[in-house]
């Protein structure tokens, strides 16, 4: 610190303590003997091996999967593989197979897939897996903390439209929350994931914020199914669906998963949702 405190006086510039530097936080010295943080709502960079490293979350082909080039918990994603489903009864009698999966250690969660997956568009941090379903694509994209996933529905459903989530968990347990959301624990007790509770848009826009004008609440089913895996039963409201006046493509937002207790947040006027 005294080193620091003398060159940024001696340059008349901000100098970083390098030793001071977190995943969320830089603090300079000023020249005039003072001290500046900066500190952000979430991690921007991670260290490995002693060295800081930038998180950069476009994702490339890495030992015949998908991964960021930087990211804080070894995010993975399916690369592609197996025959798509003809169907969504075919997709739900479909052997689960992994599409992302992130954590280290003795604590990781894994969502799957039920059913073959295309191999995806990639567009930086975003992966598209185009008619994953009959008339939707499935997308995954990497975020600073973790991953968020989504359906995308390009064409009205002719009736019900359901499908399953498959999730693992090692050194965690998945726990229902009471307003629909799935928080991760870990042996200890403490919260390490969370999904909130999912929503569905169409493709009409508030011209104000700029965000979906018209949003839905998805039922989801959290189904034990052994040790360590449990079933997200998806089930979106079939009449909001088929209304004449919704815009289609509709995406369905069920999964959110991030190891840690940040998330985004956008003010607006009369809005009560996170």
């Amino acid at each position: 610190m005294p080193t620091a405190r003398v060159e940024a006086r001696r340059t008349g510039q901000p100098v970083e303590l390098v030793s001071q530097r977190t995943e969320t936080s830089r603090t300079y010295a000023n020249p005039d003997g003072s001290f500046t943080s900066e500190i952000s709502a979430g991690p921007e960079r991670v260290k490995r091996n002693g060295t800081w490293h930038t998180i950069e979350t476009s994702l490339a082909k890495r030992d015949g999967t998908l991964a960021p080039k930087v990211h804080p918990h070894d995010l993975r994603l399916n690369a592609g593989g197996g025959a798509l489903p003809k169907s969504l009864r075919a997709a739900r009698a479909a052997e689960p197979r992994d599409l992302a999966s992130m954590g280290s250690g003795e604590q990781r969660i894994t969502l799957q897939w039920k059913g073959g997956l295309p191999e995806p568009q990639l567009n930086g941090s975003k992966a598209t897996y185009r008619n994953a379903l009959p008339g939707a694509d499935v997308i995954v994209e990497a975020t600073q903390t973790g991953f968020e996933q989504f359906v995308r529905l390009r064409e009205r459903p002719s009736g019900s439209y359901r499908y399953t989530l498959p999730l693992k968990t090692v050194g965690l347990k998945a726990d229902e929350q009471n307003d629909g959301s799935v928080v991760f624990t870990d042996a200890a007790g403490r919260h390490r994931a969370v999904m909130p509770a999912p929503i569905m848009w169409d493709a009409a826009v508030d011209e104000r914020s700029g965000l979906p004008a018209n949003r839905h609440r998805v039922d989801m089913d959290v189904v034990p199914t052994g040790k360590n895996t449990v079933d997200l039963v998806i089930t979106p409201d079939e009449s909001w669906l088929t209304d004449p006046a919704r815009q289609y493509p509709v995406t369905i937002d069920p999964s959110t998963s991030a190891l840690s207790n940040t998330f985004d947040t956008y003010v607006q006027q009369g809005e009560t949702r996170d």
